[in-house]
């Protein structure tokens, strides 16, 4: 469900993990957050390994890489938390945070890619999630400063990861 309009920050979000722990976004104030819709059976999936190697590269240096399952684009991402998260640990030795499976598309939409996508925000970042793999970068003060389609690589904008990285509050 959308927010009620008391969402003014992406600091004011939270969810549940795949192991089931809850996570506040405000817990990673300050740090540049890399937020990517995954899913494992998608041609995209590949990605995987490039969010995992930007999160070991650049997490000392402030980077929370955070994957949001969904099972919204064509039953791609099948299977419970526990399955789930399993598959991401085998597959590509993931660790870094993931979120439960949620909805991409309305009306069910998981609330922070609601309130990403909606009118709140920069024109560039604005309209509905079509596949896997939409990737958002966040600054260190909140701000969403880029969407990524799925068909572009982590890797590919890994210079707008080091610029702000750079940049101070």
């Amino acid at each position: 469900m959308f927010h009620n309009g008391s969402m003014s920050s992406i600091y004011d979000f939270s969810f549940r993990t795949l192991q089931g722990t809850k996570l506040n976004l405000a817990d990673y104030r300050g740090k540049v957050l890399l937020i990517a819709n995954i899913a494992r059976k998608c041609g995209f999936t590949p990605q995987m390994t490039d969010l995992q190697k930007l999160w070991e590269k650049y997490m000392d240096e402030g980077l929370q890489v955070l994957g949001f399952p969904s099972n919204s684009f064509l039953f791609q991402e099948p299977g419970d938390s526990e399955t789930i998260l399993c598959s991401y640990e085998d597959m590509f030795m993931i660790d870094f945070p993931m979120a439960e499976k949620s909805s991409m598309l309305w009306p069910d939409m998981n609330p922070l890619f609601a309130w990403m996508t909606s009118e709140e925000q920069p024109e560039e970042v604005q309209g509905f999630i079509k596949w896997n793999f939409t990737k958002f970068l966040i600054s260190r003060n909140g701000e969403i400063r880029y969407r990524f389609g799925p068909t572009e690589t982590p890797l590919e904008f890994e210079d707008k990861i080091r610029l702000l990285l750079s940049e101070k509050d």
